[in-house]
């Protein structure tokens, strides 16, 4: 049954991959055609969102047949076929280095498949309803998140009392440390959920799988509002990073504290140096792509700052031949003339650029496509 569940797991994070790619193609021949249509018109984005939605259905078919603790580090598999379609549908450059540390994904990838079916012993409850969602009322479950929480206040009361108002980025940090807690938590009750809906007998007329599935969406939404602003407050580079890798720990030892996925598991070493391998690998990827960005927009404003300096030096040019006809050499040395602005930059600097929506200071939220 895991290797349904690793399976599926695998074509929906394609499905996932693809939808993105479609979705960013269609950015890029709206981009093209100039019409200024609203992107959610577009038959490629509906296509691609689509296809996303499927690919994330099909994730959670998948956590009610393999392991919590296989499917954590299984879901990196999407940037390894986001590298692949990216690459081959559009044309974007692949670095040496990145090509290395995909491949560094798939042998740690490989090594967490191979190391967690042996530890299939664990306990499922037999399908029963009480027994899925009891696991979550379990002092161990409660009392590990309990610490957890407490952990999560600790640093925000230690930012509030040592930190500068001013200075944003341990704020960062904390909303990005309660993002990875919240992301290990809600899939743990999005697996409990799929196992209800999936696997248990009657579970339409139990309360318990309404009470999870309105917990979770409520975990969802306010994910979503911490990672926005801990992108906004903190530097991606360093949240992503610790988002992911934090989620996947908390993940896996969720699956040992509410399931004993682990508890008879006997390759421990092949399974933490998997692990390990795909938290570097996924956050080596993160600097190279993030930098390859940043170099390919100072590029941009460099290019552009030259366009405007040669635009400048040309009306400088025009004026001073009008000046020189009209009052003579001796007026034109006196005339000065201040450097004009370009408001086109300005704006291009305070948010969009590339066809990315990046953090606003004020707003807290960020858009990117």
């Amino acid at each position: 049954m895991w290797l349904t569940g690793v399976l599926i797991c695998l074509v929906g994070s394609f499905f996932i991959s693809l939808g993105l790619v479609l979705q960013k193609y269609s950015h890029l021949k709206e981009q093209g055609s100039g019409r200024g249509t609203p992107i959610y018109k577009n038959p490629w984005w509906v296509l691609g969102f689509s296809v996303y939605l499927s690919g994330q259905a099909l994730n959670f078919v998948a956590l009610a047949f393999a392991p919590q603790a296989m499917l954590s580090a299984l879901g990196a598999s999407s940037l390894v076929f986001l590298g692949i379609l990216g690459w081959s549908a559009l044309d974007e450059r692949m670095q040496a280095f990145e090509i290395g540390a995909l491949a560094f994904l798939v042998i740690g990838l490989t090594m967490v498949i191979c190391a967690v079916p042996d530890a299939t012993g664990g306990v499922h409850h037999n399908g029963s309803v009480h027994g899925i969602a009891g696991s979550l009322s379990e002092v161990d479950f409660l009392l590990t998140a309990v610490c957890f929480a407490a952990v999560v206040c600790l640093v925000r009361l230690s930012i509030e009392l040592f930190s500068s108002p001013g200075f944003t980025t341990p704020r960062g940090i904390f909303w990005a440390l309660a993002t990875g807690v919240l992301s290990g938590y809600t899939f743990t009750l999005c697996k409990c959920l799929s196992m209800l809906l999936l696997t248990a007998h009657h579970t339409w007329v139990h309360w318990q799988l309404y009470v999870l599935a309105l917990i979770m969406a409520g975990m969802c939404v306010v994910q979503v509002h911490t990672l926005n602003l801990a992108l906004a407050m903190g530097s991606a580079k360093a949240v992503v990073p610790l988002t992911f890798s934090l989620g996947v720990l908390i993940q896996i030892l969720n699956a040992q504290v509410a399931f004993e996925e682990l508890s008879k598991m006997t390759r421990f070493v092949c399974f933490w140096i998997g692990v390990l391998s795909v938290l570097l690998s996924m956050a080596y990827i993160v600097q190279i792509q993030l930098s390859s960005d940043e170099e390919e927009e100072v590029s941009l404003e460099d290019s552009g700052a030259a366009e405007e300096q040669k635009y400048e030096a040309s009306a400088v040019h025009r004026r001073s031949q009008t000046y020189f006809l009209a009052e003579g050499p001796t007026q034109m040395g006196r005339e000065r003339h201040p450097r004009r602005h370009s408001s086109y930059f300005g704006l291009r600097n305070t948010g969009t650029c590339r066809g990315r929506v990046y953090p606003m200071g004020t707003g807290g939220l960020i858009i990117m496509t």
